[in-house]
């Protein structure tokens, strides 16, 4: 039996637009039943050019990209149309908040109700994979849940190890011999080295030689990561680019990772006259991949997911902190009240409890947050 072309492309056609209809009805009763629940308002709108598609605000999106302007965009589109807004963006219907009270819904207390949507798993879907920023559901906790006792495992707030590369940043600095000192080039090294220590248990080195911040793996990660946004921005119109260089890139990171996975699992091989699996050769404490490798012998799960810890440890807080003493640096009444709230400890190191009681160091840390800033040990918080 022969099905002419027009016959399956009519079937295809009527296939989709049942489908879209199915859809489109119970997403209509489900947003319903929330509006009714929850007493919500329409939210104001984007106004679009064009409302069909939203090419007028993609267009503006990535001007403000290539002029790194985006914050002050949205902070701007925050200003004249409020706190949420709708629009549109390639067809797909966007809410933008900054309302804590939806955030906190999304995030927290109304978690589950929420997933990632598949326009940000396919765009980086090559570079994370299947890790906990990619998953929803019973995939999710299942990460969570085992992120979770690795943390605790490999205790990751090692504050000996962190005093450590502080340490370092303040003799490098001193060194510098300058009275002005642009903090904004070292606080990337300090990440870098810390993050690299504490995940893969050997450091990067970059605060004594700075040039091993330009690695290969450091420059390959900075563009894969840029990679999946210029993805997600496309959305599903990025298949139609080849994005040779992107997927160059991700090789790359992989690559690299792969090396410290690999060393990871061959602990579990050969364990005679070698560290304790855990444990960081030559020192006593444990290592985050080591830790994870000693939970599952999935080496894709294993990549993924410390690559997806260690690019949430590295740009973000690197620019929490040089935003922070940005403004440090403009305002000398703040710096005296938090040097008069650590002042009780006489020069020593505060252990953690003492750490959490610096109240306005946590308020300023919270003040100084962008809106892209993760803590990698919030990846794992609900």
């Amino acid at each position: 039996m022969f099905v002419s072309l027009f016959q399956l492309t009519v079937a295809c056609v009527t296939a989709a637009s049942l489908y879209l209809s199915y859809w489109n009805i119970t997403a209509s009763i489900a947003r319903r039943n929330a509006i009714s629940k929850h007493r919500c308002k329409a939210p104001l709108a984007y106004p679009h050019k064009d409302p069909f598609f939203g090419l007028d605000a993609v267009r503006d999106a990535i001007t403000a990209a290539k002029s790194k302007t985006s914050i002050a965009r949205q902070i701007g589109q925050h200003l004249r149309y409020g706190s949420t807004f709708s629009s549109k963006f390639f067809m797909t219907p966007v809410i933008s908040t900054s309302e804590p009270e939806n955030i906190k819904a999304v995030l927290s207390t109304n978690f589950g109700d929420y997933g990632i949507g598949s326009r940000r798993k396919r765009a980086f879907a090559p570079l994370l994979g299947k890790s906990i920023f990619q998953v929803d559901g019973p995939q999710w906790k299942h990460s969570r849940d085992l992120l979770q006792l690795c943390l605790t495992r490999s205790q990751v707030v090692d504050l000996p190890m962190f005093d450590l590369h502080v340490t370092k940043l303040i003799k490098a600095i001193s060194r510098h011999g300058s009275a002005t000192v642009d903090l904004g080039i070292w606080f990337p090294r300090l990440i870098a080295d810390f993050s690299t220590d504490c995940f893969f248990g050997k450091g990067m080195g970059s605060i004594e030689t700075p040039s091993s911040l330009s690695t290969e793996f450091v420059q390959a990660m900075h563009d894969a990561q840029a990679g999946c946004e210029d993805r997600w921005k496309l959305g599903h119109f990025s298949s139609l680019f080849p994005h040779r260089e992107f997927y160059r890139n991700v090789k790359r990171v992989h690559e690299f990772i792969d090396q410290h996975v690999e060393r990871a699992m061959g602990l579990h091989d050969c364990t005679e006259g070698r560290p304790e699996v855990g444990r960081s050769e030559g020192e006593d404490r444990r290592v985050f991949l080591y830790e994870l490798s000693k939970l599952t012998d999935d080496q894709q799960f294993l990549r993924d997911e410390i690559l997806t810890i260690f690019s949430a440890a590295f740009d973000p807080v690197a620019a929490l902190l040089t935003n922070l003493f940005f403004i440090l640096a403009k305002r000398p009444d703040v710096w005296e009240l938090l040097r008069g709230e650590v002042r009780p400890l006489d020069g020593k190191n505060p252990d953690m409890s003492q750490l959490r009681s610096l109240k306005y160091h946590q308020f300023c840390l919270k003040e100084c947050e962008g809106p892209h800033t993760t803590s990698w040990l919030e990846l794992i918080g609900n």
